[in-house]
């Protein structure tokens, strides 16, 4: 069986698009349960990106957990890409990132954040 794009609107209304088997209804269901936790993730991802070369310790092993957290969960979804760039992340995150990395990071960064989708006010 042939793998397919799919597209799933979140609790906002927001479209996802996996490439995968569309989401059972009780996926869809943990989906949009969790999201609010997986945005959480990806915003202490994105404090840490903004924080390079400044960041301490912690806040990298935060995000370093976060990471990890996401590609695990992600992958439960069918999420593939999002699996990829977060353990992408968290190596990045297990050791101080260099200069020569930063652009790297906010790229991925920035497109785990499109694959969660940005919290609506």
């Amino acid at each position: 069986m042939q793998k397919q794009d799919s597209s799933q609107p979140d609790n906002q209304g927001t479209q996802r698009t996996f490439t995968a088997a569309p989401m059972s209804a009780a996926l869809q269901q943990l989906w949009i349960r969790f999201l609010p936790e997986m945005r959480r993730r990806v915003a202490m991802i994105e404090s840490a990106v903004c924080s390079l070369g400044t960041s301490s310790p912690e806040q990298r092993e935060a995000a370093h957990q976060a990471a990890h957290k996401l590609a695990g969960s992600l992958g439960t979804f069918g999420a593939m890409r999002g699996t990829e760039i977060a353990r992408r992340l968290e190596e990045y995150f297990a050791h101080e990132p260099v200069a020569e990395e930063a652009s790297e990071i906010l790229l991925l960064a920035d497109e785990l954040r499109g694959i969660v989708g940005a919290e609506e006010s």
